[in-house]
């Protein structure tokens, strides 16, 4: 259990979802994980819908009628208070018709537009055609279940009495609309983080400093939160200000643990399945709460960067020798990222379609068409290591990119199809991952990167400290040596 702030007060937050089925108190789960309804004390209350792929597609803030009696809440009836409706990733609407745009570059969203209503009539349409009754049906049936759901989380042996709407959201007349006046540009740093906000005069609207696992410790302008538009933050991810969660797809992260367990928890039995990131939340970046990724993979990967390409007729490089890694193609680079890794011994002489094949034995890889961070990404003709996942489907991909230029990672995440054009295969990973540590500059093993440089190769750019380090600056200087303490 821990005490975490929300709003003007404090609340505990418990962690949910425990190992064997235990009944949790204070949020209700659907049969797919995913949060459905939220209660503070039995006072305020969150309602969660989600799609068929499980992603958010509205969100309901209601605020109780109760009484008190010897320190015993009753819950008499729930006042909705405010609704979020996500209809895809580039537009939420609210519930006076006040929308937000978003605006991304590939997969980071770099400003936002705020829109108010339509001019004109939405439901003369719905009423011509007979489909309003349909939908006073279905709201039936919606407010039903909301109920049942709800009364999870109430104070046990109480039952709700009934839901006001507020009035209901009809979105039939929304007056004069199609003004959109204000454009908010996000600033983010390293890890996607919203560090300030800017409107479209340049005037700073928003900056926020976080704790390491993204607890906001300062906040320029709390008034911003009252706009129409989500409050994308630590990881350029939604805080809900009901239940002071930032919303990660799959879970929901309650700095600084996760409230239910990693999806995919039996792959890393060495870690907690409700840690964020290994613990490390400066070096690594969940994506949708599913998994932090390969670390070894995605190291050694990112440190045969900055080499020639140079294509192999014939066999492949596979010693270790300064000659050998002068030059690298794409199949070497993954076959050395496997050895580092230790999914094979030694360096395989391997092209793309022996990879292919290789990684086709179901027993040893698992296939997917969702990106994971650590997989290797398949073309026909092509393959590459990926080091980070964004939104709707793009990759950032580290890999050997062709004649005359040198080894990369991409600088934004992209489509596979934007990477090579050709028949794209999916992402393969090992089931059963070697255990992670092992290129630390901290292992003092005979695998470490510091052991094995040349069996991975160069040396790569210079770490993250040297490059503030190097400055006349005080305050970057600072920085570099905060950064050099901590290993970067």
């Amino acid at each position: 259990m821990s005490l975490v702030y929300n709003g003007n007060k404090f609340q505990y937050a418990v962690p949910q979802s425990l190992p064997f089925g235990e009944v949790r108190r204070g949020f209700s789960f659907n049969a797919f994980s995913c949060m459905k309804a939220y209660s503070f004390d039995g006072q305020r209350f969150g309602y969660y819908g989600y799609d068929a792929a499980g992603e958010r597609t509205y969100k309901i803030d209601f605020d109780a009628t109760f009484s008190k009696e010897n320190g015993v809440i009753e819950v008499q009836s729930l006042d909705i208070e405010k609704m979020m409706l996500y209809p895809n990733g580039y537009m939420n609407i609210n519930q006076s018709g006040e929308y937000t745009k978003h605006y991304y570059a590939d997969a980071l969203r770099i400003a936002s537009k705020i829109g108010s209503g339509f001019t004109g009539n939405l439901c003369d349409s719905a009423t011509a055609t007979g489909y309003s009754s349909h939908l006073n049906i279905r709201m039936s049936l919606q407010s039903d279940i909301m109920v049942d759901e709800l009364n999870e989380v109430v104070v046990p042996l109480q039952d709700i009495q009934q839901i006001n709407p507020m009035p209901y959201p009809t979105f039939c007349n929304l007056d004069s609309g199609g003004q959109e006046p204000n454009l908010f540009f996000y600033h983010p740093d390293h890890l996607g983080s919203t560090g300030m906000v800017t409107d479209n005069s340049s005037n700073i609207t928003q900056g926020m400093l976080y704790a390491p696992f993204g607890e906001i410790i300062c906040d320029y302008n709390p008034t911003f939160h009252d706009s129409p538009m989500p409050n994308y933050a630590f990881n350029a991810k939604e805080l809900d200000e009901e239940n002071n969660m930032y919303y990660y797809s799959a879970r929901y992260y309650a700095p600084p643990t996760f409230i239910s367990r990693d999806p995919m928890f039996e792959k890393y039995p060495s870690i907690s399945p409700y840690t964020y990131c290994k613990n490390n939340p400066l070096k690594f970046v969940d994506p949708d709460g599913r998994a932090f990724g390969a670390p070894d993979r995605v190291a050694a990967a990112r440190s045969m960067t900055g080499i020639p390409y140079k294509q192999e007729g014939g066999a492949l490089r596979i010693e270790n020798t300064s000659a050998a890694t002068a030059y690298m193609d794409c199949a070497e680079f993954v076959c050395r990222v496997m050895a580092a890794d230790q999914i094979t011994d030694g360096v395989k002489s391997m092209n793309t379609a022996q990879l292919k094949t290789y990684f086709d034995n179901s027993g040893k890889f698992e296939h997917s068409d969702n990106a994971q961070v650590g997989d290797v990404a398949v073309w026909k003709g092509h393959v590459g290591i990926v080091t980070e996942v964004g939104e709707n489907g793009t990759i950032k991909l580290t890999h050997a990119r062709g004649e005359g230029k040198n080894s990369k990672e991409n600088g934004y995440a992209i489509k596979p199809e934007q990477y090579k054009n050709s028949k794209f295969y999916g992402y393969y990973r090992p089931k059963n991952e070697t255990p992670d540590g092992k290129l630390d500059n901290t292992d003092n093993s005979s695998s470490s990167i510091s052991s094995t440089q040349s069996s991975i190769g160069p040396a790569g750019p210079p770490k993250m400290s040297e490059k503030w380090l190097n400055t006349r600056s005080p305050i970057t200087s600072l920085v570099g040596k905060v950064l050099e303490n901590l290993g970067y």
